[in-house]
Parts: C-alpha cells; sequence; structure tokens
C-alpha cells in the first residue's frame, strides 16, 4: 500500500506518526502483516525532515516494523511526505469480495483519548505497550486466515460512514445502517464521532453466522465492536436514526471515488 499526506497537524512529528500508522493500519485491514516502511519527502526543510522522520520512526517501532528507505526532495509547492509499506499475507480482505446480505460490523478501541484541536481524532494507541498493539491489530490477519470475514477497511480521515462508502462502492453494494447500534465516547456528540479518525478503527464485512465469533474476537480484548447494518444490491448507503432513514449516498448518481457506474 502507498498513501500521500498534506499536513493535517501542524506538528511535523505527529504528522509522520499519523502518516506511518495510516500506512501501516492499511495492510492490517487487508488481513496482511507489514514487513518494511519507506517514505517520500518533499518541499521540506532541514527541521522538518528530522521531526517528520522522528515520528515516523517512533510508530514504526511501536508497531515493530522497519523503516528501510526514503526519498527526499526540496522541490515542491508544499510540504508532501508519503508512506508505502510492503505486506505479507496468506488471505486478502478485499472490497469486491463483499456480497448482498452480509452483515456490517465495526470495531472501535474507545480506551483512547482525544488529542490537538486541529482534526477530529481518537488516539488509542499512545497508552498501550507495543506487543499489544500488535496483537490487537492481528485480529485482522487471523479473521481473514480463518474465512470468518471477507473484506475490511480502516476507518481513515473519511471517517466511518465515508470510510464505508469508499467499501462500498468498490464492492458495488448499498447498505443500510442503524446510527444507534454505535457507541459514542462522552467526549464526543455522534455527528463528530462519525467523522472521527481514529487510531483503531476497522469495518469488516461477514456472513451472518460469523458474526458472533468475529465480535468476540475484539471483545476478548477488550476492543468495543458491534454489528451497524448490512449489505445490498440497493447501490444506496441509507441511514437510520430511531425510526427516522434517509440516503447519504446514491452511487448511481456519484460516489466518493467515481468509480464507473
Amino acid at each position: 500500500t502507498v498513501d500521500f499526506f498534506t499536513p493535517v497537524v501542524d506538528d511535523p512529528y505527529d504528522w509522520g506518526a499519523i502518516a506511518a500508522a495510516n500506512a501501516l493500519s492499511d495492510i492490517y485491514a487487508m488481513g496482511g502483516r507489514p514487513l518494511a516502511l519507506v517514505n517520500v519527502m518533499a518541499g521540506v526543510d532541514e527541521q522538518q525532515i528530522e521531526s517528520l522522520s522522528q515520528g515516523i520512526r517512533q510508530e514504526c517501532r511501536r508497531l515493530q516494523v522497519p523503516m528501510v528507505g526514503g526519498h527526499i526532495s526540496p522541490e515542491g509547492r508544499g510540504p508532501f511526505l508519503a508512506a508505502g509499506v510492503l505486506g505479507r499475507a496468506k488471505a486478502l480482505l478485499t472490497d469486491r469480495s463483499a456480497r448482498p446480505g452480509q452483515e456490517i460490523l465495526l470495531a472501535m478501541d474507545l480506551r483512547g483519548e482525544r488529542w490537538g484541536e486541529y482534526l477530529l481524532n481518537w488516539d488509542s494507541h499512545a497508552k498501550k505497550d507495543s506487543q499489544t498493539l500488535c496483537d490487537d491489530l492481528a485480529i485482522l490477519c487471523a479473521l481473514a486466515e480463518e474465512g470468518a470475514c471477507v473484506a475490511a477497511k480502516d476507518v481513515s480521515n473519511a471517517g466511518i460512514l465515508g470510510s464505508l462508502a469508499m467499501l462500498l462502492e468498490n464492492a458495488g453494494l448499498g447498505a443500510r445502517v442503524d446510527l444507534a447500534r454505535m457507541e459514542v465516547p462522552d467526549s464526543f456528540d455522534l455527528l463528530d464521532w462519525l467523522k472521527v479518525y481514529p487510531s483503531y478503527g476497522f469495518l469488516l464485512i461477514c456472513d451472518q453466522e460469523a458474526k458472533a465469533e468475529t465480535l468476540r474476537r475484539f471483545e476478548k480484548r477488550g476492543i468495543w465492536a458491534n454489528g451497524i447494518g448490512r449489505t445490498e444490491n440497493s447501490r444506496e448507503l441509507r441511514l437510520s436514526w430511531k425510526g427516522d432513514e434517509d440516503v447519504l449516498f446514491d452511487f448511481s448518481r456519484a460516489g466518493i471515488l467515481n468509480l464507473p457506474r
């Protein structure tokens, strides 16, 4: 996987840590185990380079993955950082493996806290030791290898619903989601929580018979998880809340990724 990041936060150290954590999480979301990380920096000065590198190294140490190289360029119209990760998987969780009528699960580690004022975030990594964090992430690998789940996506800067919309659009599906099935920390209201960028948050797709055991995997490690809806053929992402229902996305008209209809 590879992804690029503009300065989503003011501190270059935090910027580097977020980029590394996000790229590594992408590998776990596919059922893989990360092996190595590389990066590209452009349009940054020497002080920013050092802080960015420290942030990336810290997250790599935390997740037990070496940063094996990168490239730095002084050119660029603005600061730029990209992180790429190589991983290995015995079985893949891919969007296009999802089918209509399957369960949509959300797993979020609520044992964290909000930090900074510049974006909606939830950090549950900072207070964990390295092995605990890696074991928590390895749940995704086990679910893939055992065939319990067929698709997954990490909750990214698009938030819970935006990340789900990207999964559904890529799979050519729609879904109905019940917002009342989500647990919200006291420091957030529901609307902000739906837009949050968490350090540990995953959406998973599985058959109904695998739902209970999949949820137990997360609950055994103290991670909140619940079924929030089902996939369907509608090509619409519909939300319900206390008896009211409406369409958030109609992928037959437009989507986030703007894939061919």
